[in-house]
């Protein structure tokens, strides 16, 4: 895992740090995922095995997470967050959750496609930074269409990815 720290008008406008990730990583899977994720260490073994399933595949996403229950229940995880590095994920307190498209939280590309094209790379539109942290993720949509352009978007099962529903302001 690669952490790559930048400015808050660059991730205000996510596209270009996920741009900035996509065009510097050395890893053969880029998953573009947000903050309010949590992975258990096997997610991370099954990327390549579906991908070797979808060989055509530009893109892969989990088709079924794991979200809190209610927000309330993410507000306390959020809470034992500030005073340890994860949250102990207790299953119970989580609810299936499906997806029917690849949301910016749950996109998934080989490395060397990010490397080559990034993340919506040199596209004015979406590489301008923004103060508004977060105003607008319409970068992943745009992400998407591309995506498409270069082979199907697949729905893969990927189990124990955990979301943390919040109404706290988490970044």
């Amino acid at each position: 895992i690669q952490v790559l720290p930048m400015l808050v008008s660059y991730v205000g406008r996510r596209s270009i740090g996920r741009n900035l990730a996509a065009k510097n990583n050395r890893e053969d899977f880029v998953f573009f995922t947000d903050v309010d994720h949590v992975f258990q260490e096997d997610v991370f073994e099954q990327i390549p095995i579906r991908f070797a399933e979808h060989l055509e595949a530009s893109m892969i996403y989990p088709k079924q997470i794991m979200i809190h229950k209610t927000h309330a229940i993410g507000d306390e995880y959020i809470a034992r967050a500030e005073s340890q590095d994860l949250p102990t994920i207790d299953p119970n307190d989580f609810e299936p959750k499906n997806y029917n498209r690849a949301i910016g939280g749950v996109q998934i590309v080989r490395g060397d496609f990010a490397r080559k094209y990034g993340y919506l790379d040199g596209d004015p539109k979406w590489q301008q930074p923004t103060d508004k942290p977060f105003s607008d993720f319409r970068d992943d949509i745009a992400y998407r269409k591309f995506c498409e352009q270069h082979g199907p978007i697949v729905g893969v099962d990927l189990p124990r990815i955990f979301r943390l529903r919040h109404s706290k302001t988490s970044y």
